[in-house]
């Protein structure tokens, strides 16, 4: 999935903004599936640039510096 739709909401009470996120989905640009799929591949002998190749040949493009926040 390219994008997700974030919504914003506003709390009646005392006014503070906060954001609401799909399942699976959080503040980093990352989904926290992609991160764990990252993070067992390099915990099973990858190096961050094959990780990143990795991910990239299944349409996951990401940044080898990105791939295990």
């Amino acid at each position: 999935m390219e994008k997700v739709q974030v919504k914003r909401k506003k709390c009646k009470i005392c006014g503070k903004t906060f954001r609401h996120y799909p399942e699976g989905v959080g503040r980093a640009s990352q989904t926290k599936t992609l991160r764990a799929i990252s993070i067992t591949l390099y915990v099973l002998g990858l190096s961050y640039d094959n990780v990143g190749n990795f991910l990239e040949a299944l349409g996951c493009r990401i940044v080898k510096a990105t791939s295990l926040e």
